[in-house]
């Protein structure tokens, strides 16, 4: 009777553990967060720049108006078709009037200021002539003056030692002739010798110094000046004085009209009535044909992955056909609306497609070559400028077998939109990586797969 008991409790102990853990594990499938995983493999990178553009003629000619010129009347529409000599402006007459009388007091007086500079040159030049000769003439002066003092010296000097001489020749047959002996003037007349001698070395330093000097002052006056472009300077602005005035001139014949270079469709108006003119366009004028261009900015996040002969797809309007396979023509500087520069692609477009003024969408895809180790950007993540991922890794818990999320560290070599090519030592195709989890997880961060 006591086996029984024993064996009955046995199984409802056994029932319980059962619920119990059925429980649990009803319980962890609300709590740990379930992951899908994919293990890093080989992929072609490939980068893609994206932005849109204009379609405007093959060959766009900027229209210029003479700056400073107040436009009385436009003729023309963004659009429009124009032939060439049709009138596009007609400035102010009595503005560009004021303008030639002005620019002609500004000619007079350049031309006097050109005078002016002129004679102040020419005094320039004769004043450094003079330094030369002058210099020249203090120069030999200074030497002539130098070798008669050094002269001098030397003669003094040898006076001094002829006098000693004489007086020891003397001095010796008056001993020998009375043997008595008188004031010996030997030691005073050797002084002066000396005394001459230090006189000579003392001219020829001073004098040497004295020459040098002059040589230096003669070098400095002969040192060619420093240029002084003052007189070309003006008659460049003088010249295009002139050649201003002789626009103006022409302009005013013409009754202040601004005719169209050539045939063509106006694509963008730059100037209008009542305005006045600067330096840049007036309009752009797409010139005759049925060839057109795409032209539009790259986002400069994206200018390394868009070059000279990049495959570019466009896509526009119900007009525009979808275009695959176009060549990029060339990438220049430009200046976008906001006046910062930017890199502005160009693509030619086959004959007949395309209309002048449409907008387009534009692709340009780049292969990067193939990378060994890639997973979706989305199983990327990043704390303290530190990128990783997390890997699956199996642990034994109280339950059995358990999944336990675990960082990796890693660095990117490359990436997209949408995929990341990573490098690691500790990282492998066989690795399962968590690209997706339905709540946050972290670190040691327990985890179970979704059912596919």
């Amino acid at each position: 009777m006591n086996r029984e008991k024993a064996w009955k409790y046995m199984g409802i102990f056994l029932a319980v553990m059962l619920l119990f853990t059925g429980i649990s594990r009803a319980a962890d499938s609300f709590t740990v967060a379930q992951v899908r995983v994919k293990s890093p493999g080989k992929q072609m990178m490939t980068h893609t720049a994206a932005g849109s553009g204009t379609i405007v003629g093959a060959k766009e000619r900027a229209v210029f108006v003479e700056s400073g010129q107040k436009i009385f009347e436009s003729y023309v529409k963004a659009g429009g078709y124009v032939k060439k000599g049709e009138i596009l402006f007609t400035v102010d007459l009595d503005f560009l009037q004021e303008q030639i009388d002005a620019c002609k007091n500004e000619e007079k007086r350049q031309r006097m200021a050109n005078t002016d500079a002129a004679e102040q040159k020419k005094q320039k030049e004769r004043q450094e002539q003079a330094a030369i000769q002058w210099a020249e003439e203090d120069y030999a002066r200074a030497r002539e003056k130098s070798a008669a003092a050094v002269q001098t010296a030397w003669e003094e000097r040898d006076a001094a030692a002829e006098r000693l001489e004489e007086y020891r020749n003397t001095r010796q047959d008056f001993v020998n002739e009375n043997a008595v002996g008188e004031e010996d003037l030997t030691a005073q007349l050797e002084e002066e010798l000396r005394a001459k001698e230090r006189a000579l070395e003392a001219s020829i330093l001073e004098n040497r110094e004295m020459e040098a000097q002059a040589a230096r002052s003669l070098e400095d006056a002969q040192m060619a000046p420093a240029k002084d472009h003052t007189l070309e300077m003006a008659e460049m602005e003088l010249q295009e004085k002139v050649e201003k005035l002789e626009r103006l001139q022409k302009l005013y014949e013409a009754g202040g009209n601004i005719y169209a270079p050539a045939d063509g469709t106006v694509t963008e108006i730059l100037l209008h009535a009542g305005e006045v003119s600067g330096e840049g366009a007036a309009l752009l004028l797409a010139e005759g044909g049925d060839s057109c261009q795409f032209l539009a900015f790259v986002k400069g996040e994206e200018e390394d992955y868009v070059t000279v002969g990049s495959s570019i797809s466009l896509e526009g309007t119900k007009e525009l056909e979808k275009l695959k396979d176009l060549s990029v023509e060339s990438i220049q500087t430009a200046v976008n609306e906001n006046g910062e520069s930017v890199k502005e692609l160009t693509v030619l477009l086959p004959e007949g497609a395309g209309k002048i003024g449409q907008r387009a969408e534009y692709v340009v895809s780049k292969e990067a070559g193939n990378a060994e180790l890639c997973v979706p950007l989305a199983a990327l993540h990043q704390e303290n400028q530190q990128y990783f991922v997390y890997v699956l890794e199996e642990n034994a818990g109280i339950l059995g077998k358990e999944w336990v999320a675990r960082a990796l560290q890693v660095t990117v070599e490359d990436r997209n939109e949408s995929v990341a090519a990573l490098s690691s030592s500790a990282l492998s195709s066989q690795a399962k990586v968590i690209i997706e989890t339905d709540r946050a997880i972290e670190d040691g961060s327990r985890v179970r797969l979704m059912e596919e």
